[in-house]
């Protein structure tokens, strides 16, 4: 899979602390991400925004992407949307889970906008992951590990999950009941999988 990094304004400080960058991956950054990314040292590819939070000089070299400030998608949503048109087919949105509330909500709506186009998609900061899950996923995370799972945009049918200590076995969550808020992993080995729908796998660090 082709894999591209979407930084973030926000939560994304020191990024490079959570998220493994590798030699192959592409490098987005959105508006003040990329002052994130020059503190550490690290190139982006793109710089994309209406640049109202960027605060470093751009140097040669760098494609920039300007955005008006007046515009239907959130800089994070365009940098989404252009991943995927050069394509690229697993996307990590840096951060992007602190700051404004609204935003936070926006860029879980881009998450499942990116695997409703067929990506796998997640974002990360220092204190949380979200998965989008929409028919299996496999995880290694440490015993006692809290994780949840949430139906997103309608019901997601036949939802199991192993490795936890209250499995589902092909049960249906809605999005109005937290049914699988705050469950916990009793062996490192976790499967979360989906009949229908869209689900969120949200791991606390």
């Amino acid at each position: 899979m082709k894999s591209a990094v979407i930084i973030t304004a926000h939560g994304a400080e020191g990024f490079t602390d959570f998220i493994p960058i590798a030699a192959d991956n592409y490098l987005i950054t959105a508006d003040g991400g990329f002052d994130f990314a020059l503190k550490l040292g690290v190139t982006p590819h793109v710089l994309v925004g209406d640049m109202d939070s960027i605060t470093s000089a751009i140097p040669g070299g760098i494609e920039v992407i300007r955005l008006p400030v007046d515009k239907d998608d959130t800089d994070t949503h365009y940098c989404a949307k252009l991943a995927l048109e050069r394509g690229y087919n697993s996307i990590t949105i840096a951060g992007g889970m602190s700051g404004r509330f609204d935003h936070t909500l926006a860029n879980l709506h881009t998450l499942a906008f990116l695997a409703n186009n067929g990506a796998q998609a997640c974002m990360i900061d220092r204190d949380a992951c979200v998965h989008v899950c929409t028919a299996r996923l496999e995880l290694k995370l440490p015993i006692g590990c809290v994780l949840s799972l949430f139906a997103y945009g309608g019901e997601a049918q036949g939802v199991s999950i192993t490795g936890v200590k209250f499995p589902l076995e092909k049960a249906t969550l809605t999005p109005d009941f937290p049914l699988g808020a705050s469950n916990v992993t009793v062996l490192p080995n976790v499967c979360v999988s989906v009949g229908g729908g869209l689900l969120y796998v949200v791991i606390k660090k």
